[in-house]
């Protein structure tokens, strides 16, 4: 069991602002869809000078190719789109690195903080420089970190997360999106006077089972609080190792909080993320984009003719796992059988009028129980209004067929009902009347031989 820590605060420190004239550039790492509909990580250059960008390239692919083989990174890999933001510094690495001394770097960055020397945060002209190529070349950003080239240990959580290039930087930047993205804390059992006394979702300092934010997580047999393993006396049969309970300490204080797990991610690097760490990350994906990335046809169909309906839904798909799952409703009442990405069906089956047709597109992953806003959820509606698809009724039976003398007249009824007026089309073998008939009835002297024939009249009702 790891009992390493890295404490991770989110500040700034205040420096000079130092000319720089740099020209930025933007290269995709991987892309799977739309900046709108794909969750965009991006990765910016500190302490790399011109010559040195290759390196950062290696480093950015080093980190990406670590953190998604963890879950839920690798289930999800597809929902991201990954890019690197090169800005070359004067001079390699961070103030107080590895080196030691001033650096002359674009974003200002520093192991500055005095009691942590493991915090490294970047200076407020630093902060608005990020931001700033954030915006110009990928505006849709939705986890941005500073890639350090330092090899001294350590980094920051915040809204850009930062870290170093140490041998475990990887790990170091699992656990600070952790804090930067998903808003955890950490699950630290020490005293750090002064830090902030708030509830996260994997910290509380309540112990009402009831009360306690991951409770749907916590067996009933659990015992609240939960025993927390003997070091001194190891014992190989402790039971709760990878239970999630309510085990005392974390958020910085020794007492009086409580963590989700006994060792976890927020924790110990390098460790499993806990389920609860793993929900609230696949909760915040799904905060940010939707399980769907589009609809077809469009949302609002109008059709007078009868055919085989088609309506998709677009969903995303996992790189791993099972896929999301599809629920089909009719005007409200789910279609039996019906399961998919596709539905068809007759539009006469349908019928005339106004229809609702929704998908609900589901994630139903095991690895998220608390989801009380439905963010693993989204529906597709699509507005149909249908016309012409039940054939009208003729009132009076029409005659299979009539021998009548020349002089006499062939008279026809054809009146109908439908669900709207109804339209009349006469024709003889197959031939349309010219002029046309579009009356009921049809009536034709019989002069001639030529007036025998086959008549037959096409109905249709524009009926809503």
């Amino acid at each position: 069991m790891k009992t390493g820590f890295f404490i991770t605060l989110s500040c700034l420190w205040l420096a000079a602002t130092l000319g720089f004239a740099q020209t930025s550039s933007l290269t995709v790492v991987e892309e799977n869809g739309s900046r709108a509909t794909r969750l965009n990580l991006v990765f910016l250059s500190e302490g790399y000078t011109s010559g040195e960008m290759h390196l950062f390239a290696t480093d950015v692919q080093t980190v990406v190719d670590f953190l998604f083989t963890k879950e839920p990174w690798l289930r999800y890999r597809s929902y991201f789109n990954i890019y690197r933001i090169q800005i070359a510094s004067n001079e390699s690495g961070t103030d107080n690195g590895e080196a030691g001394g001033q650096r002359d770097t674009y974003f200002q960055t520093g192991f500055v903080t005095p009691g942590i020397e493991q915090l490294n945060t970047m200076s407020s002209t630093g902060s608005s420089r990020a931001y700033s190529l954030l915006n110009k070349h990928v505006p849709e950003y939705d986890l941005p970190i500073i890639l350090i080239n330092d090899a001294k240990y350590g980094g920051s959580g915040g809204p850009i997360a930062l870290v170093s290039t140490h041998q475990d930087s990887a790990g170091i930047l699992e656990h600070e999106v952790g804090h930067s993205f998903a808003k955890l804390t950490d699950e630290y059992d020490f005293n750090y006077p002064g830090y902030p006394a708030t509830e996260f979702p994997n910290a509380t300092a309540k112990t009402l089972r009831s009360q306690i934010r991951w409770n749907v997580w916590i067996d009933p047999l659990t015992p609240l609080p939960t025993p927390e393993p003997d070091f001194e006396n190891y014992d190989p049969d402790y039971p709760y190792d990878l239970t999630i309970g309510l085990f005392e300490g974390a958020n910085y204080r020794a007492s009086g909080w409580y963590r989700p797990h006994e060792n976890a991610l927020m924790r110990s690097l390098f460790e499993e993320p806990g389920s609860v760490t793993r929900e609230a990350l696949i909760l915040t994906f799904y905060s940010k984009v939707s399980p769907v990335d589009g609809q077809s046809p469009a949302p609002n169909l109008t059709m007078s003719n009868q055919q085989m309906l088609t309506f998709q839904a677009l969903t995303k798909i996992p790189t791993a796992g099972d896929p999301l799952s599809v629920r089909w409703l009719k005007n409200g009442v789910e279609i039996s059988g019906s399961s998919g990405s596709t539905l068809q069906i007759p539009s006469t089956s349908l019928g005339n009028g106004r229809h609702v047709i929704k998908a609900v597109v589901r994630d139903d992953t095991p690895w998220v129980r608390r989801d009380p806003t439905r963010l693993v959820e989204d529906e597709l509606v699509w507005n149909v209004v249908l016309s012409n698809q039940t054939d009208p009724t003729i009132l009076q039976p029409m005659p299979a067929s009539r021998v009548l003398p020349l002089q006499d007249t062939f008279t026809a009824d054809a009146t109908a009902t439908g669900s709207g007026p109804v339209t009349y089309e006469w024709l003889k073998d197959g031939k349309a009347f010219k002029p046309a008939v579009s009356t009921p009835q049809l009536s034709v002297p019989v002069s001639v031989l030529g007036s025998a024939g086959n008549y037959t009249v096409k109905l249709s009702s524009q009926g809503v």
